[in-house]
């Protein structure tokens, strides 16, 4: 079985198919991933098409459509919706035959828009297969990163090209909270290691230019900044910790972001100010982070990705079952 991944060009679609391949593969399914299907070398006919992102998709999908023609053959097309809670109308199209969504608003918002519910799965978002999954003690995390062993962690993790406000946000916090532990996650804004590394921060300030460790890191948080973004808030839950979600949010990061805040398993902070609140009342009332990170991970599927492979792998046997049936009846 061959299985084509359209990307896209967003943080958030190619972070979902750089999960899902490695399930796939892990299936033993052959793997190729584009940033559109129209770029693929002639010849190459996948069995199931992939799309993570709706930009282009009717051209992405006429495409396929002469492939299919061309081949004599069907070929099986699946979407797997990053946005949490917001689904936009252009990915609605009835070649589509299944629909991944990361939550059940966003399987909702399609039912809404007209998508029949047997086209729909609740699957999650596909995320690294280690979060959530980190089996050593924190205690030896700790000690290995080089972190404060008994401190309240906070990790930052703003993948954003406005690093300027992040880098306020570190040394506000830093502030405002010395005793507060901040691991800082710079690997996207090489502006804010620039601007942080070797400015004389207190130690209570650790920089991580990588994002080598972010599973061990998420391990013994306490809790998360993040952006909005799909990507981070599902890494987020997936690995069971409260997000404090910062700054001003698109139309599809505010979905996203109030879903979060619904279900209990964070905050909205679109000021500074309320970036310092919810990290005193998570810093000094640990029940509530407590439960905002059971309610986390109630909301996460770490599996994602290998229930879709297991899913796509059901579907193109039952396509081909079908094809095969048609033939001979003709």
């Amino acid at each position: 079985m061959r299985a084509l991944l359209v990307a896209g060009s967003t943080g958030d679609s190619v972070s979902a198919s750089a999960a899902m391949a490695d399930a796939l593969e892990e299936a033993g399914v052959r793997v190729e991933t584009t940033p559109s299907f129209a770029r693929v070398a002639d010849g190459l006919r996948p069995d199931v098409v992939l799309y993570f992102t709706p930009e282009r998709l009717r051209s992405e999908l006429e495409s396929v459509e002469r492939e299919e023609r061309r081949a004599t053959a069907s070929i099986v097309q699946v979407a797997v919706i990053t946005n949490l809670a917001t689904v936009p109308s252009t990915w609605v199209d009835p070649r589509i035959a299944l629909y991944c969504t990361a939550t059940d608003e966003a399987a909702y918002a399609l039912r809404d828009r007209g998508v029949d519910a047997r086209r729909i799965e609740v699957t999650g978002l596909p995320v690294d297969a280690r979060l959530g999954q980190v089996r050593a003690e924190p205690s030896a995390i700790r000690a290995r990163l080089r972190l404060m062993q008994t401190a309240t962690t906070a990790v930052i993790l703003i993948r954003t090209t406005r690093w300027r406000e992040t880098e306020r946000l570190v040394r506000a916090l830093a502030r405002a909270l010395p005793a507060l532990q901040l691991c800082v996650v710079g690997a996207q804004s090489p502006g804010l290691v620039e601007a942080l590394d070797g400015t004389g921060l207190p130690p209570t300030v650790a920089l991580f230019k990588s994002e080598r460790d972010l599973p061990d890191l998420l391990r013994v948080a306490d809790f998360v900044f993040c952006d909005p973004g799909a990507r981070s808030i599902q890494e987020v839950l997936a690995s069971g910790r409260p997000a404090i979600l910062v700054g001003r949010l698109s139309i599809p990061q505010a979905g996203s972001g109030a879903y979060v805040v619904r279900r209990g398993a964070g905050f909205s902070a679109t000021t500074l100010a309320d970036s310092l609140a919810a990290a005193r009342r998570l810093s000094s009332e640990p029940a509530l982070a407590h439960r905002a990170g059971l309610a986390a991970a109630r909301l996460a599927r770490p599996d994602a990705a290998r229930r879709i492979a297991a899913r796509l792998i059901a579907l193109v046997e039952d396509a081909g079952s079908k094809e095969l049936w048609s033939r001979s009846s003709a």
